[in-house]
């Protein structure tokens, strides 16, 4: 039970560590933290342990209904997106890592891309962003996963965003 509170009390600040005011060193540090203890999930238990708070407080902006998104603890959505990116950029290409973390926000961030290329006013560098996650994971993902995931994009109900001039990112209630 103390491995699980440990990671519930450690895993938001590392994540913190890869926001825009911190140094770049703590970013790749924080970074390669986080990607060792994604890839090896099913190395020990302690580390198979972590990988739910990591998913859960990246995933949990772009997947939950905004109604049940009270909770102050949870990032917005452009915090996660932007946490997500420098994360990716910090730690070596691997092909276990970006799957875990990527594929199950390729709705969402379809969907995302989908808004962004419908509003003119919309950020190129944003959308850029947004286009070179989708990408990285279409290179790794197996086919038939792929194919899968792209599939479920029909399947999946319609996801509304709002973007603002400022540029952050909410998912609207539907």
């Amino acid at each position: 039970m103390y491995v699980k509170e440990y990671f519930k009390a450690i895993i938001p600040r590392i994540i913190a560590l890869l926001g825009a005011d911190t140094p770049e060193s703590f970013k790749r540090a924080g970074a390669f933290t986080l990607a060792r203890l994604l890839e090896s999930s099913t190395a020990t238990t302690s580390q198979s342990h972590a990988t739910p708070f990591i998913l859960d407080l990246l995933h949990k902006p772009f997947l939950e209904d905004p109604s049940q998104n009270e909770n102050s603890s949870v990032l917005a959505v452009d915090e996660a997106l932007d946490r997500i990116i420098v994360l990716l950029a910090n730690t070596d290409p691997s092909p276990t890592l970006i799957p875990v973390l990527l594929a199950p926000l390729v709705p969402p961030l379809y969907s995302l891309l989908d808004h962004l290329d419908h509003v003119r006013t919309s950020d190129p560098s944003l959308k850029d962003a947004v286009k070179g996650l989708i990408g990285t994971w279409s290179k790794i993902a197996s086919p038939t996963k792929a194919v899968e995931k792209l599939w479920s994009l029909l399947s999946t109900s319609r996801m509304y965003w709002q973007v603002t001039l400022e540029g952050s990112i909410r998912k609207l209630a539907q």
